[in-house]
């Protein structure tokens, strides 16, 4: 028991989080973790869209002269496309986070209901894509689920913990370790090919 409140303790105050502890329960950090991570890596893709139609539109594919307005229209390219990685990256940290403040149960519903949810709020400004009723009325059932999974779930959150050595056991298992060495290798791979 001891080990699980150090655990929370110190994950608290890795995020600057320890004064927030008397008030707010770690799942309801959780939730508001995997909401962050939903807005920033929908954020993040978004803007990768953005970059390669901006790339296809204006010519930028590497074949072109090298005129100053060209150089500087594959600098916005290049630029908007590293800050959607980042703002995906930091997303996808943003749900591991999650993932260690709340139950599953809880994270996946937010998560893609979330993803959901930001994705047509910012479609309309980042894609300039058009927002109709039915999109607007499959994003409200969407989330008043997704608060329902969440609420409901909220009541059984006490029975959710793992100490440090089980999290440092878990993440030593082969079944974890190799899957997610090749998934964040072929990230790296997708996102350097993405620069080159």
């Amino acid at each position: 028991r001891g080990h699980q409140r150090w655990a929370r303790g110190s994950m608290m105050r890795a995020f600057g989080l320890a004064s927030a502890s008397a008030w707010v329960q770690p799942w309801v950090l959780g939730v508001l973790a995997s909401l962050g991570g939903s807005f920033l890596g929908t954020l993040g893709v978004q803007f990768r869209i953005l970059a390669d139609s901006m790339s296809e539109h204006q010519g930028t594919n590497g074949s072109v002269d090298k005129a100053p307005g060209i150089i500087q229209a594959i600098r916005k390219v290049q630029c908007l496309r590293a800050v959607g990685w980042l703002s995906w990256i930091i997303g996808q940290a943003l749900g591991q986070v999650a993932i260690l403040l709340a139950p599953a149960t809880i994270v996946a519903c937010v998560t893609f209901s979330s993803a959901l949810f930001w994705n047509t709020m910012l479609a309309p400004m980042v894609l300039r894509e058009t927002l109709t009723k039915a999109h607007c009325t499959g994003v409200t059932m969407l989330s008043v689920g997704g608060v329902v999974v969440t609420l409901v779930a909220g009541d059984a959150v006490n029975k959710f913990r793992f100490s440090p050595l089980e999290l440092k056991e878990l993440a030593l298992r082969e079944q974890f370790f190799m899957p997610t060495g090749v998934l964040i290798g072929a990230a790296f791979a997708v996102g350097a090919r993405a620069f080159y």
